[in-house]
C-alpha cells in the first residue's frame, strides 16, 4: 500500500482504490498494470500535498505553501489581495480579474 492507496481485484481485473475503498482507477486485466498506476497516482498524491517556500501570486512575497492548490500568502489570501490595492471589476478584453489602486483612497 502507498499514501493509501491499494490494489483491489473485480471478475474483470485488477483496479486502484483509495482508503475509503473506492476505485480510483479503470479495471486492469494484470495486476502489474494497476500496480504501476498505483504508483504513479502516489507519486502525484505526494506532489500536490509538498509544503515549500513559494511566491505568492498576488504581492509576490515568498511563503510557506501547502502544495501548488495554495498560491497566495496568509494576508493577500484571506484580505482578497495586498493590503494596498482592491480587487477591480473583469476585465473584459482579456478575461481576468484585476488589481487596482482603490478609488476610495
Amino acid at each position: 500500500m502507498s499514501q493509501g492507496f491499494s490494489i483491489g481485484q473485480s471478475d474483470n481485473g485488477f483496479f486502484v482504490r483509495d482508503t475509503d475503498g473506492t476505485r480510483v482507477s479503470r479495471v486492469f486485466r494484470r495486476e502489474s498494470d494497476a500496480e504501476q498506476d498505483l504508483a504513479r497516482l502516489a507519486a502525484r498524491a505526494e506532489r500536490a500535498h509538498r509544503t515549500e517556500h513559494r511566491p505568492c501570486l498576488c504581492c509576490g512575497r515568498r511563503f510557506l505553501s501547502q502544495g501548488p492548490f495554495n498560491r497566495l500568502c496568509g494576508e493577500c489570501g484571506s484580505a482578497g489581495g495586498p493590503p494596498e490595492l482592491d480587487r477591480v471589476t473583469t476585465t473584459r478584453a482579456r478575461g481576468r480579474v484585476g488589481w487596482g489602486v482603490s478609488a476610495h483612497g
